[in-house]
């Protein structure tokens, strides 16, 4: 995942939410993200509103998808 600016974010708001717990939290959080509960296998439903919406989704999608939450 490349590295970002938060400033470049700023004005995207993020929800990821466990499909199976119903808990969402903000995606820009990876404290948030952390405490979701979402281990592997887990299904996740991922949002993004505002500036840059679809770049923010896009990271997210690589870290989940790709990179495992670096976990591999």
């Amino acid at each position: 995942v490349r590295t970002t600016s938060k400033k470049e974010y700023s004005g995207c708001n993020i929800a990821v939410q466990n499909t199976t717990t119903g808990m969402k939290v903000n995606g820009k959080s990876i404290m948030g993200l952390m405490t979701l509960e979402a281990s592997k296998g887990t299904k996740i439903h991922c949002t993004a509103t505002g500036k840059n919406a679809r770049d923010c989704l896009s990271e997210l999608e690589e870290l989940v998808e790709v990179k495992h939450f670096l976990e591999d």
